[in-house]
């Protein structure tokens, strides 16, 4: 019986100890927010973007990422300066930011413009009822030389809503405007407590010749 007790004792032991590094080994894949492809090549406009980001004094990106602006989500995540901060849903983006803000630290949220019409509500509610800067990047799906039927409807909506809630945009078609667009827009929204949107299209997108005047 203790031969039988003793070999059940070590069996269940083992055991253990291999669900015990099976969950280390779960913990440590899940605990990591860096995308897989960590061999994917950055494009230009995305390294330009991430120095831009540091020069200007962001630390703290939050994004749901998607395809146009895929390099710049692997460039942050990447990145040991910034602490990249993937979402589920664009609603969640503008307390993230404001948050930062507001314990001294400087934070951009990155999303598709169709996102926009998800945030809409907390990026309002902190605008008007708070005062609190916040600056958005966007996509610009729907831009001239979008090939998909879908994309369409988001510039269609996006620039009414931006103008419709007072918003201040600038769409960023060139590498060589990158820099200055993203000093600029933290400074105005610095300054005017209230958010500011930059929209990339044209050289700062994945598709080359999409968005080109």
């Amino acid at each position: 019986m203790a031969s039988d007790k003793s070999s059940d004792d070590n069996s269940a032991s083992s055991n253990v100890g291999a669900s015990s590094t099976s969950k280390e080994a779960i913990v440590e894949k899940a605990g990591s927010n860096r995308p897989s492809g960590s061999e994917q090549a950055i494009s230009p406009f995305a390294k330009v973007f991430l120095e831009g980001l540091k020069e200007a004094g962001v630390s703290i990106v939050a994004a749901l990422p998607e395809s146009l602006l895929a390099s710049i989500y692997l460039a942050c995540s990447r990145d040991n300066e910034i602490r990249y901060i993937p979402v589920s849903n664009e609603a969640e983006l503008p307390g993230i930011v404001t948050g930062a803000y507001l314990s001294g630290k400087k934070a951009v949220m990155i999303m598709e413009n169709s996102g926009l019409r998800q945030a809409l509500e907390p990026i309002v509610r902190s605008t008007y009822c708070h005062s609190l800067p916040m600056v958005m990047i966007m996509c610009y799906r729907g831009d001239l030389g979008e090939q998909n039927w879908w994309g369409h409807n988001h510039a269609q909506t996006m620039e009414p809503i931006l103008d419709a809630v007072r918003i201040p945009w600038r769409a960023v078609r060139k590498i060589e405007d990158i820099k200055s667009s993203i000093k600029k827009a933290i400074d105005h929204s610095n300054s005017s407590q209230w958010p500011v949107a930059l929209v990339m299209s044209g050289e700062c997108v994945e598709i080359t010749g999409y968005g080109k005047n």
